[in-house]
């Protein structure tokens, strides 16, 4: 098992969401390399937010992590 440790600290930050967009559309442009899979980033926005669906809709406020 490889460990990875960031320099960086983890953030949130809250984004709307807008016509088109998607779970997975979010993550691929704000995954960094702290995330193993585009998977993994997407389960933590679901857990984090209590998405249990998976569905979001335009309007809706997302929490979504970040590094720095």
């Amino acid at each position: 098992t490889v460990l990875l440790v960031s320099m960086w600290k983890k953030y949130f930050t809250s984004i709307r969401i807008k016509k088109g967009d998607s779970l997975w559309s979010i993550a691929k442009s704000r995954i960094s390399e702290e995330y193993s899979s585009i998977g993994e980033y997407v389960e933590e926005v679901c857990e984090t937010n209590h998405i249990y669906d998976g569905e979001i809709k335009e309007g809706m406020y997302l929490v979504v992590p970040y590094y720095k």
